[in-house]
C-alpha cells in the first residue's frame, strides 16, 4: 500500500508537468507569427457579425465594430480601415487582400471557407492586415 502511494505521488507531478509542457503547443495555431491561421467562432467571440455577412474588425480576435458587407454584394471592397482580424458568415469562400489596387485588390491574399475566421487577419504573411475584402 505504501509502495503504491508513494508510486502515485511520483507519477501525478510528472504528469502535470507533461502537460504544462505540451499545452503551448496546442495553441500554436493561434500565434500571430505564424503561418494564415484560420480557427472556428466560439459564442463569446465575434458577436458584431450577423449571418450572411463578412466583417472586418479594427482590433484583433474581433474587436471593435467592424465593417460589415453582405454576401451578396459581389465584387472587390475597399475597407475604410485597417481590418486586424476578419469573419466570413456568408455561404461563398471569401478572399482578403493586404492592399488595395485601382482594379481591386492585391495580393497577399488569403481564403476563409464559410463559418471560419482569422483572430489576427491572416497572420505573418499579411502583417495582420486586410484593407481589401473579395466576395464571389
Amino acid at each position: 500500500m505504501a509502495f503504491t502511494t508513494l508510486r502515485l505521488a511520483l507519477v501525478v507531478p510528472i504528469a502535470a508537468l507533461a502537460a504544462a509542457l505540451l499545452a503551448p503547443a496546442a495553441h500554436a495555431q493561434n500565434d500571430p507569427a505564424s503561418p494564415v491561421e484560420i480557427s472556428a467562432p466560439t459564442e463569446r467571440d465575434y458577436k458584431e457579425c450577423p449571418a450572411a455577412y463578412v466583417c472586418a474588425f479594427p482590433q484583433k480576435k474581433g474587436g471593435g465594430t467592424p465593417v460589415k458587407i453582405h454576401q451578396n454584394q459581389s465584387g472587390k471592397h475597399h475597407l475604410d480601415i485597417v481590418a486586424h482580424s476578419v469573419q466570413n458568415r456568408t455561404s461563398k469562400v471569401v478572399t482578403f487582400y493586404r492592399w488595395k489596387a485601382r482594379n481591386g485588390c492585391a495580393r497577399p491574399s488569403f481564403t476563409l471557407q464559410p463559418g471560419q475566421r482569422s483572430d489576427y487577419a491572416g497572420g505573418a504573411p499579411m502583417n495582420e492586415e486586410v484593407r481589401c475584402i473579395g466576395i464571389p
